[in-house]
């Protein structure tokens, strides 16, 4: 049994790991630690999602992945592309 975010999930599964048998998904909304995820962080998640995706992707992934408002991850963004 594996536990994660389903972000990190998938990209485990798609690089590679081990499957046996069924997989099973159960998503739960985000944890209330999720809210308390600091300014320097997002940026970074920002950071490397812009290298290999659009800003409208990569705001709608760190939003899902943070819990945090899509219009704040997209302020973010727009002052890291400046």
């Amino acid at each position: 049994m594996r536990n994660g975010e389903l972000a990190q999930l998938a990209h485990d599964y798609a690089n590679g790991a081990e499957t046996r048998g069924e997989i099973v998904i159960v998503i739960a909304p985000p944890s209330a630690e999720a809210g308390a995820v600091d300014a320097d962080t997002i940026d970074a998640l920002l950071r490397r999602a812009l290298d290999r995706a659009s800003v409208k992707d990569a705001v709608g992934e760190i939003a899902a992945a943070t819990g945090r408002p899509r219009r704040e991850i997209y302020q973010r963004a727009l002052a890291l592309k400046q």
